[in-house]
């Protein structure tokens, strides 16, 4: 893998998911570029480097979501939850990698659905924990677990839709990132 062309693209969809987020948003809602490149990994990668890009991009995506607490303190970043949502969506997207058309961005658009369900609802729970009265953390500032479901998964059903266009172009780009799956890919498709 070359991991320096990897990292330039995974800038590049931050940049894209966080520039033009106010041109990108609609009814409240944006798409997670960076999910659906996580997915994108998880297909094409070697098993071994999927944990590792997954948390790494929850990390990235960590911390550049803010957060406002209940006790008035704005715009910080809670670091863990998206790292973590994002491992579980790579850990489901490896297990279930031998029954998608890997080349196909259909395929990976359905499986941003598949994959990010479980990373939002680890997402959800883990922000969720910190409003807990026995825990030392500060409580997200007006949070509610079940409007958070509900406008993430509008913004999971919006960033499988632009996962397809996403997806092609990572295709496209998948030999200058010298990114080889281990064992052999089952089916290869052209669209």
């Amino acid at each position: 893998m070359r991991w320096s062309v990897v990292v330039i693209v995974a800038f590049v969809l931050l940049v894209l998911e966080k520039g033009f987020a106010t041109t990108l948003e609609v009814a409240d809602v944006l798409p997670s570029f960076l999910l659906v490149f996580t997915v994108f990994m998880a297909l094409v990668a070697p098993v071994e480097v999927v944990p590792w890009c997954a948390i790494l991009l929850g990390l990235v995506t960590d911390f550049t979501t803010p957060y406002a607490t209940a006790g008035g303190m704005s715009d910080y970043a809670v670091i863990g939850p998206h790292a973590l949502g994002f491992f579980a969506a790579g850990y489901i997207s490896v297990q279930m990698r031998g029954l998608m058309f890997r080349d196909s961005p259909w395929s990976i658009g359905a499986m941003v659905c598949i994959a990010g369900i479980f990373a939002h609802l680890v997402i959800v729970a883990l922000l969720n924990l910190r409003g807990l009265p026995f825990l030392t953390a500060e409580p997200v500032g007006q949070w509610n677990w079940a409007d958070q479901l509900v406008y993430r998964f509008f913004g999971l059903l919006y960033s499988a839709l632009v996962a397809i266009p996403i997806a092609y172009l990572l295709i496209r780009l998948e030999p200058l990132m010298g990114i080889t799956a281990s064992g052999n890919r089952r089916a290869r498709r052209v669209v």
